[in-house]
């Protein structure tokens, strides 16, 4: 597996150490919830976290998360023990631990995390500006439009009345033209 000195472990041996779903290790005194169990595949998950994944596929045949191959019922699923010498396991945990901890890694590190959220924020404030302001824009050329659409209205019914008096007038003449 490793050496004393070395910290990595093989990729075979990490598999079997994490759940391939949620990434958490496993450990010995977990609830039977989160026992570790196999598929025919060979790849170690939380029952609840791959009994999930079996149950959300009802319309289609559930697939294995790493090589996916077609999962089976979960009562088929394999339940594994895993035993781990203490410092060994100690070791797996403390690793674990720092990895997650680590301030190293930029994705785990808050004050990045934090630093981004407020870039993010910040470009939304300005989004948001900007919207308010073209909406500010729109809302007057709509004001302007409306003004416009009432005086059409108005035209078109000047020109109604125009037309039936020009209708009238020439009934009238048309009238006079037969008397006469």
């Amino acid at each position: 597996m490793s050496s004393e000195g070395n910290t990595e472990y093989s990729a075979s041996a990490m598999l079997h150490l994490f759940c391939c779903i949620c990434n958490s290790i496993f450990l010995p005194d977990a609830p039977p919830e989160a026992d570790p169990v196999a598929t025919p595949c060979g790849h170690v998950y939380h029952r609840d976290c791959i009994e999930r994944v079996i149950q959300s596929d009802v319309h289609s045949q559930p697939q294995c998360h790493v090589c996916a191959a077609p999962l089976p019922a979960a009562e088929e699923l394999l339940k594994l023990f895993i035993a781990f010498e203490e410092s060994d396991y100690d070791k797996k945990i403390k690793d674990a631990v720092h990895e997650a901890t680590s301030y190293g890694d930029r994705s785990l590190d808050a004050a990045a995390a934090e630093a981004e959220c407020r870039d993010k924020i910040r470009v939304l404030q300005s989004e948001q500006e900007y919207n308010v302001t073209m909406l500010a824009s729109l809302e007057t050329e709509w004001s302007a439009i409306e003004k416009m659409n009432l005086a059409a209205q108005q035209r078109m019914k000047d020109l109604e009345g125009d037309l039936a008096d020009a209708e009238r007038q020439i009934k009238e003449l048309e009238e006079q033209m037969r008397a006469a």
